[in-house]
């Protein structure tokens, strides 16, 4: 399992393998680690290798800038909120801000945010459970102890 890499905000391929079983023997590497050094590690998985380190919103749409890409959001949860009160029938039962995005995003709304998890278990997860041509699934990892030198994580 390798975490190499010499930009701080660049996360490094973990493994990319077919099939779980391929995915497994790289954790052995993983699970030899301390366990502060593995705390310091997380991890992202993907079901296609091809695909790039962006989030799911990016992945099908650009935008010309920021502002637009939030406006985009902001309509989609909103498009959200409106289709979940028919099918709720209760607008002061949805969750509010960050607890609707969360619940939008469990439903597959395209999110700007890319998930990430301590546990490489997780991680594969989402790379090999819908995975079903058994194409090339990569999983990520991102070493927060580069990041110490930019400034403090958010603790997951």
């Amino acid at each position: 399992m390798s975490t190499k890499g010499s930009d701080p905000f660049e996360p490094s391929v973990a493994c990319v393998a077919r099939t779980w079983g391929e995915f497994r023997s790289s954790l052995l590497d993983f699970a030899a680690l301390p366990r502060v050094r593995r705390a310091q590690l997380l991890f992202r998985g993907q079901a296609d290798a091809s695909w790039p380190l962006m989030a799911t919103l990016d992945r099908f749409r650009t935008f010309t800038n920021d502002i637009q890409r939030l406006l985009i959001v902001n309509a989609l949860l909103e498009e959200f909120r409106r289709e979940a009160i028919i099918v709720k029938s209760a607008a002061d039962t949805l969750p509010e801000n960050d607890a609707l995005e969360l619940l939008a995003r469990h439903h597959g709304l395209r999110s700007p945010l890319l998930d990430w998890t301590e546990s490489p278990y997780i991680a594969s997860h989402f790379a090999y459970n819908s995975n079903r041509d058994k194409r090339p699934a990569r999983v990520w990892v991102l070493d927060r102890a580069k990041l110490s030198n930019v400034g403090s994580y958010p603790r997951m």
